[in-house]
């Protein structure tokens, strides 16, 4: 293991700690999907890990390099993945108590659309994404970008649930969506 890739651990860890602290005091919820989803996204971003971190799984076309071997790919991988980590605790600290992990609608929830949701619709899911990609470029292999592939894809998919949730929710979501993009700034 490299020393960019313990530093990004530490992002991790860090990030789950202040996860952690903030999960207690959030609204109460008034209705919940019931999904596996949640469920697919967790068990993706556990695989991605294995992928990024685990050196056993460096194999066959998972071996592939995709960033050259030397600290420029480590380096950009650290600031990427820092700077995920930390748009994804804006994130988080701006919607405040209306936060959960399942899809729900909480009491008295607000439509946040300040801070980081003025930027993309999804702000954690984004910081996420791009902790991810630099935690796969520490890495520098394929398996990385099958990790990052895979949580994408599984949060596409719970975007869809919680945006079906709000846009039945809040009248002024569709106003919103036309305005802000879903899950890549300026861009999707």
């Amino acid at each position: 293991m490299t020393l960019y890739q313990i530093i990004t651990i530490c992002f991790w860890l860090v990030s789950e700690v202040y996860w952690g602290l903030k999960s207690r005091g959030n609204k109460v919820t008034v209705h919940q999907k019931r999904s596996l989803v949640r469920t697919f996204v967790l068990a993706s971003v556990y695989v991605a890990f294995l992928l990024i971190y685990l050196p056993y799984l460096s194999f066959g076309v998972l071996a592939i390099r995709v960033t050259p071997r030397g600290d420029l790919s480590g380096i950009v991988g650290v600031i990427l993945c820092g700077a995920g980590i930390a748009f994804s605790i804006w994130s988080r600290k701006t919607l405040g108590s209306n936060w959960s992990g399942p899809v729900t609608i909480k009491k008295d929830h607000e439509l946040i659309r300040t801070g980081p949701y003025k930027i993309v619709r999804n702000p954690i899911y984004f910081g996420s994404i791009v902790s991810l990609t630099g935690s796969a470029m520490t890495t520098g292999e394929l398996r990385g970008i099958v990790g990052i592939l895979l949580v994408f894809y599984t949060l596409l998919k719970k975007i869809d649930e919680e945006e079906s949730l709000l846009q039945k929710h809040f009248d002024e979501f569709f106003e919103y969506s036309l305005r802000v993009k879903r899950l890549i700034p300026f861009i999707y």
